[in-house]
């Protein structure tokens, strides 16, 4: 499989306000909150406030993608992060501190611009007994190979 950088051209809003950043990944959205003493987080976050965070990031899909396997991964997203991609919910984590993979192939539209949307949903606080920070913070890879392949992490070898 071949794996490409998608840390590029992402653009990050806050759920419910209008201003829309662009970004590259890795990038931690809670940081740059106001803090508050009323914060739900209080001095164990820094007193930042919680949020929910909207990430997205077109992708031309080339048509003879259409015969290959397309993997989007997620090294780190905090947290419960949802993936869709053209407006379908193509994925859901829960935790945010490991990686995870999406294969976005059934939801592509091959020969035509795709967009992928990553929701960092971080607005039950408190979660975390320190810092947690909140988004897409860690790198994000596409992977690109035939229908038939060792998927990345696919092989295992024990003693």
């Amino acid at each position: 499989m071949q794996k490409m950088d998608f840390n590029r051209g992402w653009s990050v809003q806050r759920e419910g306000e209008d201003v829309v950043k662009t970004v590259c990944l890795p990038h931690d959205a809670m940081i740059y909150e106001s803090r508050s003493k009323d914060a739900a987080t209080a001095g164990a976050s820094g007193y930042f406030r919680e949020g929910k965070y909207i990430y997205r990031k077109m992708l031309q899909v080339p048509r003879d993608w259409e015969e290959k396997t397309v993997l989007l991964e997620c090294e780190g997203v905090y947290q419960n992060a949802e993936v869709q991609v053209n407006g379908a919910r193509a994925a859901v984590r829960p935790y945010g501190y490991t990686n995870f993979f999406v294969d976005l192939g059934s939801f592509l539209t091959f020969g035509a611009e795709n967009e992928i949307t990553v929701v960092a949903d971080n607005s039950k606080a408190p979660n975390s007994r320190w810092y947690s920070g909140s988004g897409m913070y860690r790198e994000a890879q596409l992977y690109v190979g035939p229908k038939t392949c060792i998927l990345p992490e696919g092989v295992k070898v024990s003693v």
